[in-house]
């Protein structure tokens, strides 16, 4: 219980640190990843990141280098430094100063301006997606724009309570995203079910009012369900993109990277079947582990006795 109330007093402290204004840093030269939310990130000249640094509706000004990806959503990016990694705008004007050195690519998806001053290098491909505003869009542009948005808002919602889900239980969503990649055909089976289940009890509560206050239980119920297993689903994918590194990421990173791939994947009509089948296997995990609780990747306490062992011992000798 006491362990329980430490991470959340760690995951209020992390809220509060997010919702700073700014993230900078001094009396150092060299950080590791950083991530930060409704705020700019600022790492001055001389400064060195060893891993990414990633702005979700904030700014990122880099004057120093950075070993990994640079990455803002609804936020403009500017580099004037060395990069070795990609540098990605999502919603947000991308600024490459003279002394830019990107050794990547350089991506703008539905950004606003791309601004390349004379000296600045890019080693890799430069991609710009739909790189205009919404005055140039028609009518059903406009729309597809506002659903990608609303989408979008909605990942990082749920981006945000999956945060506080994995530092409060931490063990239980490991277990469940390594399940997510044993078997993905039998947890894709059982979540499948599930699914139908739902919508098929949900049709005959409908139709009686006695069923009514099952359904007030249900729904809540199955978003729950569906929420931890879609979690459980970016763990795995941030755990599978990160497992030929040397240096395995933390589990806050491989939940980050999970989400921005499912984000890029949901942003189309295509890829929302695409999601529908993961959190069916996300789903499928969560059952499979008994909401990571139990099932194959768990393992028993020490000094725990099966009903099969305790018969054997009764009956005077183990059985082969």
């Amino acid at each position: 219980m006491r362990n329980k109330w430490g991470r959340i007093l760690l995951t209020a402290v992390c809220i509060m640190l997010l919702l700073g204004t700014s993230v900078w840093a001094a009396g150092t030269n060299h950080m590791s990843d950083l991530l930060g939310f409704f705020q700019d990130i600022e790492v001055p000249s001389g400064m060195t990141v060893y891993g990414s640094v990633v702005a979700i509706f904030g700014d990122i000004q880099m004057k120093g280098a950075v070993t990994g990806d640079v990455v803002a959503i609804f936020g403009d990016v500017k580099i004037d430094g060395p990069t070795k990694g990609n540098v990605v705008a999502i919603f947000g004007d991308l600024h490459l100063a003279s002394k830019a050195a990107v050794n990547g690519d350089t991506v703008q998806i539905l950004g606003g301006r791309t601004i390349e001053e004379p000296g600045a290098i890019v080693t890799g491909q430069k991609v710009s997606l739909a790189g205009f505003g919404l005055n140039g869009l028609p009518n059903a542009g406009i729309i597809l724009v506002i659903i990608m948005l609303i989408t979008l808002v909605k990942i990082i919602i749920d981006y945000l309570i999956s945060i506080i889900a994995v530092l409060v239980f931490p063990e239980r969503f490991e277990n469940m995203a390594s399940a997510a990649l044993d078997n993905m055909g039998k947890k894709f089976l059982i979540g499948i079910l599930i699914i139908l289940g739902f919508y098929i009890l949900s049709a005959v509560l409908v139709m009686v009012i006695i069923g009514i206050p099952f359904m007030l239980l249900l729904v809540p119920a199955m978003a729950l369900l569906s929420f931890t297993g879609n979690t459980a689903v970016k763990l795995a994918i941030g755990k599978r993109i990160g497992s030929g590194r040397e240096k395995p990421w933390s589990q806050m990173m491989e939940l980050f990277i999970g989400t921005l791939v499912y984000a890029l994947v949901e942003i189309t009509l295509v890829g929302k079947s695409v999601t529908f089948l993961a959190k069916a296997v996300g789903i499928g995990a969560v059952i499979d582990t008994k909401g990571g609780n139990g099932g194959p990747h768990v393992q028993a306490p020490i000094g725990f006795i099966t009903k099969r062992q305790d018969e054997e011992e009764i009956m005077g000798e183990p059985k082969e």
